[in-house]
């Protein structure tokens, strides 16, 4: 949080929210209870060899193109882990408190407590401010370049930063693609329904 603070800037029309993220050792094997909610590991999560090769074929039928089988078996062949529990919990209290939001047209950035705008960290807070600030005057630019009656501008989350596995499946403007597999929600923006179908 402190980190976040002190390399996040104030942005004109842009109201701030810190919440403190949830702790991976106060996780159980029975889940967390994480700002009045239970969080339970999902019984099963882990698929086998032979499911993660029918998810690949799956992909190809459905004209995608699917992930490395090793990038699907670190993910998805083991049971979900106590600081994966933890990180879903923190990003779920952003979820509820951005879905409270009743403003009209307002959208939300969610981002991690370690991330940063730049590849290189340097001790010059205002890299870091200047980064963000040019971040958010490219995404308000791209923004305005939507069709809000189209698919992509009925859009619930547009990633920031992810890991991209595959291919993407088309490009909406100079900067916005619609993902194809991605991981890794680190930084993202949510519009009112994608905060609402996130916060259920």
């Amino acid at each position: 949080r402190e980190w976040m603070q002190t390399t996040l800037p104030s942005i004109p029309d842009t109201d701030l929210a810190f919440i403190e993220a949830a702790d991976a050792r106060a996780c159980s094997p029975d889940g967390l209870r994480y700002c009045g909610v239970d969080f339970t590991p999902a019984a099963g999560w882990a698929l086998s060899p032979e499911e993660i090769e029918a998810l690949s074929v799956r992909w190809v039928a459905m004209g995608l193109t699917p992930p490395n089988e090793r990038d699907l078996a670190e993910f998805y062949g083991r049971a979900v882990n106590s600081g994966e529990t933890a990180c879903f919990a923190s990003h779920h209290a952003a979820w509820v408190e951005a879905a409270a939001v009743e403003e009209e047209g307002s959208l939300m950035v969610i981002l991690e407590d370690d991330v940063t705008p730049i590849p290189i960290l340097t001790s010059d807070v205002r890299e870091y401010h200047a980064a963000y600030r040019k971040l958010f005057a490219t995404l308000r630019s791209e923004l305005s370049q939507l069709d809000p009656k189209s698919r992509a501008g009925n859009f619930d989350l547009i990633y920031f930063g992810r890991n991209k596995h595959g291919r993407d499946k088309e490009d909406v403007t100079g900067r916005l693609v619609v993902p194809g597999f991605s991981t890794c929600a680190h930084a993202y923006l949510l519009s009112p329904s994608g905060a609402r179908r996130c916060s259920l």
